[in-house]
């Protein structure tokens, strides 16, 4: 159980019979997520991070300007538009419609915009959308969270709280760069182990690729039932120590 879940579970049970009201209960309800969810509350106004972000949006068809308000802004992180509504009352069509206000928000902030949207129906579901492919997507191409189970996650509830703390970390494109680098570290310190033990330099880099190529194989399914994840783990429990099951492996590629 993740250690946010009593608090969720508490929020979830509080708010579950609460009328649909959205200007009544929208800040309050989202200050006390932030509080169960344990990241950081939203600031006065000019923080960044606050209710009623002002933007001012174009009108299209006459050319003139207006004010409308983000429910809740967090600069470079996310815009969240919020609605309450009962299930079974249009509910989803109530959310898409949130969803396209949100998005022209989006273009609106005199900042670059954010790697989130996010659209809540007040303590009953959260919808988040992420640009990281270059757009946020269509309206259903959203992450869709239950609000009343979400104690019960751990990864929802990860995902959202770095969703509010470190956005940035959940972009594939940096992510793979990172895994990239620490893949190219560890090759790198296993071929001059290799080589340091007198084995030819082309002959571990045939190895080494053979062994990329083969784990890259099975995470895509073209190796059925993990042979080569098989293998290793045999030689690694087959005593002889690190040395020796390195060669033997070499050996048999």
């Amino acid at each position: 159980m993740h250690p946010q879940s009593p608090v969720l579970r508490a929020l979830a049970e509080k708010w579950d019979a609460v009328p649909a009201a959205e200007r009544a209960n929208f800040q309050s309800y989202a200050t006390e997520f932030c509080a169960a969810l344990g990241v950081a509350l939203p600031q006065p106004r000019g923080s960044g991070y606050e209710f009623e972000y002002p933007v001012t949006t174009t009108d299209r068809r006459t050319g003139k300007d207006a004010t409308n308000f983000i429910d809740l802004y967090h600069q470079g992180r996310f815009i969240l538009e919020a609605k309450h509504t009962d299930a079974g009352l249009g509910a989803d069509r109530v959310l898409g419609a949130a969803y396209g206000q949100a998005k022209g928000y989006a273009g609106d902030v005199p900042h670059a915009p954010p790697p989130y949207l996010m659209v809540m129906n007040i303590a009953r579901t959260l919808l988040v959308w992420d640009r990281w492919s270059g757009n946020y997507g269509g309206v259903n191409a959203s992450r869709r969270i239950d609000l009343r189970t979400l104690w019960q996650r751990d990864d929802d509830i990860e995902f959202l709280r770095t969703v509010w703390n470190d956005p940035d970390s959940l972009n594939p494109a940096i992510r793979g760069r990172v895994v990239t680098r620490e893949v190219a570290e560890r090759l790198a310190k296993r071929s001059a182990s290799l080589e340091g033990r007198g084995l030819d330099g082309e002959r571990v880099a045939r190895f080494l690729m053979r062994c990329v190529f083969t784990m890259f194989a099975e995470d895509v399914g073209l190796l059925q039932g993990k042979p080569f994840q098989t293998a290793l783990q045999a030689i690694g429990g087959g005593g002889g120590g690190k040395s020796h099951n390195t060669n033997r492996l070499q050996r048999n590629t």
